[in-house]
């Protein structure tokens, strides 16, 4: 079960509340012809910001929800939504248009504008369930195809992005340096958006006033206190720290950060400030570094800063439940 105010800490032998998980517990989500589109699939390794895909690229898993989420407006991806919406009649185009505008009529609509304007609300899923079902299989088959081809490749090079936030290490801080990371990441964002805080031991006192280091509740309440909007979430996926990064703000998660990759366990928050060229992540671990030999954390605190976690790392560490089961913190521009 998700508990959407779930508490963390940087060390084992300090327990937190968290979920069951499958073998282990977790302890701490134009017109153009189809012919001319399959031509045209070059052109996703030429697109200089290509959105990556969530953690599924099985063609049966694809749905225009997650579609919707991995929406970035490039060129063949316009291309292709033209195209669905051109295989789709005049008919179902304005019973979606109703479902889409919640019932409100207002003639025509754009589906390209549909995946622009996407906030994942109730009736907005509920339209694209229908419009996908209403879709004809082969043409439903052959768009899905060419969205992965274009979305998914492996090989696909994205711009490489590195935000420039300070890095605060939680084992000098003062107080709790063991069970410290949320508080020291989250300063870590604040000094970035301008918050006047000479440390994250400053900030800790902050915290202080709301509750403990490992409240999220609090955490949220010290943000506010410094002028910094934040919300905590529990389904969190690829597209959100992508969406987050693009707008330079980075992104506080929790990640299982003890036991192997095949049985995560432990609590930990760290800071995503970047992605590479190839879809990893760049982040401040507080802690130090979980590639360190034997197991991780075993180097200077310092190789948390600025280290690359794989893909392969969080699908397993940060989505053991699937591609939206991420925790974290998305900040808002102030």
């Amino acid at each position: 079960m998700l508990l959407p105010n779930f508490v963390t800490s940087c060390d084992a032998d300090h327990p937190v509340m968290g979920r069951t998980l499958p073998g282990m517990v977790r302890q701490a989500q134009l017109r153009c012809s189809f012919a001319d589109l399959t031509s045209a699939s070059v052109m996703v390794s030429t697109s200089s910001n290509p959105r990556p895909a969530p953690a599924a690229t099985s063609t049966s898993e694809l749905t225009l929800i997650t579609i919707a989420r991995e929406f970035r407006n490039q060129p063949q991806q316009i291309r292709l939504i033209q195209w669905l919406q051109n295989s789709t009649g005049a008919q179902k185009q304005a019973e979606f248009a109703l479902m889409w505008r919640d019932g409100e009529d207002r003639g025509p609509i754009d589906f390209v504008n549909v995946f622009r304007s996407y906030q994942g609300l109730p009736h907005q899923n509920a339209a694209l369930r229908w419009l996908q079902d209403a879709t004809q299989e082969k043409t439903w088959a052959g768009f899905v195809k060419l969205w992965v081809e274009w979305t998914h490749s492996p090989g696909a090079k994205v711009r490489e992005i590195r935000l420039r936030v300070p890095f605060y290490p939680q084992t000098d801080n003062k107080f709790e340096p063991s069970r410290t990371c949320n508080t020291s990441s989250c300063a870590m964002v604040a000094r970035f958006l301008g918050a006047k805080i000479a440390s994250d031991d400053a900030y800790y006192q902050i915290v202080r006033k709301y509750g403990d280091t490992t409240d999220h509740t609090a955490q949220t309440k010290a943000l506010a206190e410094l002028k910094i909007k934040s919300t905590w979430h529990t389904n969190l996926g690829y597209d959100d720290l992508d969406k987050s990064l693009e707008a330079g703000l980075p992104i506080v998660i929790g990640i299982l950060h003890r036991g192997s990759l095949a049985s995560p366990t432990g609590g930990h928050m760290i800071v995503v400030i970047g992605r590479t060229a190839h879809h990893d992540y760049i982040c401040h671990d507080p802690y130090g570094s979980l590639l360190d030999p034997g197991g991780g954390y075993t180097g200077k605190v310092s190789n948390g800063n600025g280290v690359i976690y794989s893909r392969t790392i969080l699908n397993r560490r940060w989505l053991p439940e699937g591609p939206r089961s991420g925790w974290g913190r998305l900040f808002y521009g102030n």
